[in-house]
């Protein structure tokens, strides 16, 4: 296993989010056009190519990790996107988007304000059955197979939107999850137990970016 701490001066990732309030000054949208890869476990690859500690990701790439490997994402300073085994996502900064087409993710955001500043103040991300809106969040996503998605928030905020439309907001302190499956070509939502991951995999996530994550309740619940 590969690690590695953070990289000072660690730039966007998830977003080219042109952090177009109107008229923001060209200094302060630069940082925020790519982000860096600050762990590295197994087989990790952006584009095809064989990423490394410290790689860059840009706007529209996609990273691929294999099986029993991992990385970590950091962008905009505070903010960190966890790529478990078999993953596919893609990343589109100038929509403020993230479309994850296969395995599984941990995030830690804290810090949004300049990355989503040109997209409502919400971040998207994707599966196949599922989209979620977010800002300053601690969340969980896995595509379990073909027809189901399991989405944890598991500290903060977040908006739900199925493939047709229907839309909730769920907060949690200490994890709320939603399982969405299709079935007969419909996406149906149902509350989901605890599965994946806890608190302690999400702090490992956090202590990256030296964020401590504020859990109410106790031992995961909700």
């Amino acid at each position: 296993m590969r690690r590695m701490g953070l990289i000072g001066a660690v730039v966007f990732l998830l977003g080219a989010m042109a952090v177009s309030a109107a008229g923001a000054p060209e200094a302060e949208t630069t940082g925020f056009l790519s982000g860096t890869v600050v762990y590295l476990e197994g087989d990790v690859s952006v584009n095809g190519i064989a990423a490394d500690f410290g790689t860059t990701v840009r706007s529209g790439d996609s990273v691929r990790t294999g099986t029993h490997s991992s990385c970590d994402i950091v962008f905009g300073e505070k903010n960190i996107m966890r790529l478990y085994e078999e993953t596919l996502a893609t990343i589109d900064f100038a929509l403020g988007d993230v479309s994850v087409d296969s395995g599984s993710m941990g995030v830690v955001f804290d810090k949004l304000a300049n990355v989503v500043a040109a997209h409502g103040n919400k971040f998207q991300v994707r599966s196949p059955h599922v989209a979620a809106g977010v800002r300053g969040t601690v969340f969980y996503l896995k595509i379990e197979d073909e027809s189901s998605s399991y989405l944890c928030i598991c500290n903060g905020r977040m908006v739900y939107e199925d493939r047709e439309g229907d839309r909730r907001t769920a907060a949690a302190t200490n994890h709320k999850a939603y399982r969405y499956r299709e079935v007969g070509g419909e996406i149906r939502s149902t509350l989901a137990p605890l599965l994946y991951h806890d608190d302690e995999s999400m702090d490992e996530i956090a202590e990256q970016i030296e964020v401590d994550i504020e859990w109410g309740g106790s031992g995961g619940s909700y």
